[in-house]
């Protein structure tokens, strides 16, 4: 039975596969001396003829004498038993393993609120959880394939393994306490259905979803669907961007580019925040000057594109500011931090 105490299970579960592995090496040592001592053979030869007789293969007596013959059936009576328990011990051990690792995963996932979860870990979902990733968000894979899930673990996420559109793996993802599900998945089906099943288990949530084509983005947006991100048509205005305005092009690709000294965020004046009440000029000239801001918007008005320097922020105002990452990282903190 499986501990409730997941670093107890593990241990136990460690100690289980050393003792397993010690046993079954000793019948190995165990066979292999007494074939050198009785037969004078060398240790490859006694090691094999140890291996084909416990594990009952027997691909003949190899000419071995009497007494060999003796030693060979007491080994294979004793050392079958103790293979056998050896190996059952070994398979249950990794089995149990992966449980405790697993139950440790979900309990970590478990303690997530206001997280994203990503739904599908191909080409899309990996570029949006490395975006996650560098701006330091809580994020949960969801992957049908066992290989999806370990590819996912290895890039350093939590996973769950399931489809998404099922509302037991939505749930085990804890998309109930989560802020964003995005659906990134390969099939127009699949994207719906996750996106209609996310909608009912979570009203609250923001769900932005992989449209194959254009014809797929009104049925999403009907099913619930926030946001529609379809990457063949944002793929061709890209291309065309780059032949029709090369140089804004190019500084998209800077902007998005981690290796470069440009980020672009938005910032959230928080309702305590420090920079409640500062002008936005001031603030850039006093704390940010290598900080361009490029729109401001506040509640359902319309963004000002850019921002006078000026205007004097308020709790709640959404700043979108482009420059050195460091500033905007600070400014990050700022919004966040309560006025003394």
């Amino acid at each position: 039975m499986l501990s409730s105490d997941p670093i107890r299970a593990n241990g136990a579960e460690t100690r289980a596969f050393t003792e397993a592995a010690l046993l079954l090496s000793l019948v190995v040592l165990i066979g292999t001396i007494g074939f050198v001592s009785i037969e004078g053979w060398d240790l490859g030869r006694a090691l094999y003829f140890t291996v084909i007789t416990i594990t009952t293969v027997g691909y003949g007596d190899e000419g071995i004498s009497q007494g060999g013959r003796v030693f060979a059936t007491l080994l294979l009576l004793g050392g079958l038993g103790v293979a056998s328990h050896s190996f059952a011990q070994l398979v249950q051990a990794m089995s149990n393993s992966e449980r405790v690792a697993r139950k440790r995963m979900q309990a970590r996932i478990d303690k997530l609120r206001d997280h994203v979860i990503v739904c599908g870990f191909g080409r899309m979902g990996r570029a949006v959880c490395e975006r996650l990733r560098s701006e330091g968000a809580a994020f949960v894979v969801i992957e049908e394939s066992a290989h999806g899930v370990a590819a996912a673990i290895r890039a350093g996420a939590l996973a769950v393994e399931g489809a998404a559109s099922a509302d037991e793996v939505l749930s085990a993802a804890g998309v109930e306490r989560a802020k964003h599900v995005v659906s990134a998945v390969d099939t127009r089906e699949s994207n719906i259905l996750i996106t209609i099943t996310a909608r009912g288990l979570a009203p609250h949530v923001r769900i932005v979803a992989r449209a194959e084509d254009i014809a797929d983005e009104e049925k999403l947006r009907r099913a619930g669907a926030d946001v529609v991100v379809s990457p063949l048509r944002t793929g061709g205005l890209q291309a065309a961007d780059s032949i029709v305005n090369p140089e804004v092009s190019r500084f998209l690709d800077d902007v998005s580019s981690v290796e470069n000294d440009v980020a672009m965020t938005s910032v959230i004046v928080g309702a305590e925040s420090e920079l409640a009440g500062r002008a936005l000029g001031d603030y850039g000239r006093e704390v940010a000057p290598h900080v361009s801001f490029v729109s401001l918007r506040r509640g359902d008005a319309s963004p000002m594109i850019p921002p006078r320097g000026d205007v004097i922020l308020e709790r709640g105002d959404h700043v979108i500011v482009a420059g050195a990452p460091a500033e905007i990282v600070r400014m990050k903190n700022d919004a966040l931090v309560p006025s003394r």
